[in-house]
């Protein structure tokens, strides 16, 4: 009956408020637990490096418990179901990614009449010079992080005269084919919580 009807109407309102309140407040709770945990990590530092010069043990101490730092990703919740399984959790990373591309569909057509006749002052090719990729690889932050072929900064470096010849004929031989090689096309995409709930794909970019 008509009474019946309103009471359980009143009861998923009640429900819904309730969700929302309760999410509110885990959200509230998760940003206050990450601005103390930055804190709490900007205190430690601050120590290590007040420390380090008269024990360099604790240097050494607190780069190795960085190194053991749990990274694992997920569960995820999706509409209510959680979602553990690491390969379904990349394909949805992907998803989130994607989605934060935009196809420009106004984009012009290339004509190209226009490229086959050249006129002097015309850009018809681009040379590569040994000394501009020794240059290149020298002014390379030694400590950047290694590439998908593990090669650090640093040893690349070191190498760099004895590189600059084969990599002036692989960069050679894409120009003339116009062709990138596979290889240059890999690279590592680390997700990085940017805060909120650990549960949505949404909160990493």
């Amino acid at each position: 009956n008509r009474m019946k009807m309103l009471k359980r109407e009143k009861h998923r309102t009640y429900s819904k408020l309730k969700e929302k309140m309760l999410e509110k407040k885990i959200h509230e709770t998760e940003t206050m637990l990450i601005h103390h945990r930055k804190e709490e990590r900007r205190t430690k530092e601050k120590k290590v490096i007040e420390n380090m010069k008269n024990n360099p043990k604790v240097l050494f101490d607190y780069i190795n418990k960085q190194k053991d730092r749990d990274t694992k990703i997920g569960p995820f919740k999706i509409q209510n179901e959680y979602i553990y399984d690491q390969k379904e959790i990349c394909k949805l990373l992907v998803t989130q990614y994607n989605s934060q591309f935009s196809i420009n569909s106004n984009m012009p057509k290339v004509d190209k009449e226009k490229f086959s006749n050249t006129e002097d002052g015309d850009l018809t090719d681009i040379e590569i010079l040994e000394e501009d990729i020794i240059k290149a690889i020298g002014d390379l932050n030694m400590n950047s992080s290694a590439g998908t072929d593990g090669i650090h900064a640093k040893f690349l470096i070191n190498i760099k005269d004895s590189i600059a010849t084969p990599l002036k004929l692989i960069l050679r031989k894409s120009l003339d084919e116009g062709k990138i090689p596979d290889l240059f096309k890999l690279a590592y995409v680390t997700p990085i919580h940017k805060g909120g709930s650990k549960l949505k794909p949404e909160q990493y970019r």
